[in-house]
């Protein structure tokens, strides 16, 4: 019969000649994005990744000067909660063209997914910011382009690129709002009242410059 320390050097010496279990390696680039849909928005700068594909679900906020029916709602700004969807939509890219509207349908389909930030403006002069504090990312932008959203009773969508006064950080410096449900203010203000919020829900997608040796380039 085979002694105990027989069997244990035998066993050191088929573990020294088997091959190493490497780590894999992430990367965005390793990894199909998931398609920015088509419009006339310019395309992504060429290098840059998608770093964050996010679901906004909050409120467009409208002010009224008065409720003539000769005033048009002016944009006072936004607030929304950003959900991570990048995963189940490179799983699901059907689902590109329709989550948008099937939250606004039914807010219980947020449960699918996880907060990662936040969209809001901030004051003086009003500005919109998108925060990923966890992530330890941030941008504010200015519009940079706009096209018509297929539904006509949504916001449009939008090119959005950093504005350069110093607030941005984490690699990120363009974002797209695109499939938008919701947010259109009425034509005027006509009974409504000073102010008042638009409930919608959007993607946006968020490029940069890619982080290397991460699963996620967050």
């Amino acid at each position: 019969m085979l002694g105990f320390t027989t069997i244990f050097v035998a066993l050191l010496a088929i573990g020294a000649h088997a091959s190493p279990v490497s780590e894999p390696q992430y990367s965005r680039r390793d990894r199909e994005q998931p398609e920015l849909p088509q419009s006339s928005l310019p395309p992504p700068a060429e290098g840059k990744v998608l770093r964050f594909l996010t679901l906004g679900h909050g409120t467009q906020n409208y002010t009224c000067a008065n409720d003539s029916p000769e005033t048009v709602p002016a944009l006072l700004g936004a607030k929304a909660r950003l959900f991570d969807v990048y995963d189940a939509l490179e799983r699901d890219p059907d689902r590109i063209m329709t989550l948008s509207g099937d939250v606004l349908k039914d807010r219980r389909k947020l449960r699918e997914f996880q907060t990662i930030g936040d969209h809001f403006f901030s004051a003086n002069p009003p500005t919109p910011v998108f925060s990923f504090p966890r992530r330890r990312a941030n941008i504010a932008v200015k519009k940079s382009g706009e096209a018509p959203s297929p539904d006509p009773t949504s916001v449009a969508w939008l090119f959005l690129e950093d504005n350069q006064l110093g607030s941005t950080f984490g690699g990120i410096d363009t974002v797209y709002r695109v499939v938008t449900a919701g947010g259109r203010p009425p034509a005027n203000c006509a009974g409504s009242p000073s102010s008042f919020e638009v409930e919608y829900a959007t993607l946006y997608y968020i490029y940069g410059v890619e982080r290397r040796g991460r699963r996620r380039m967050y």
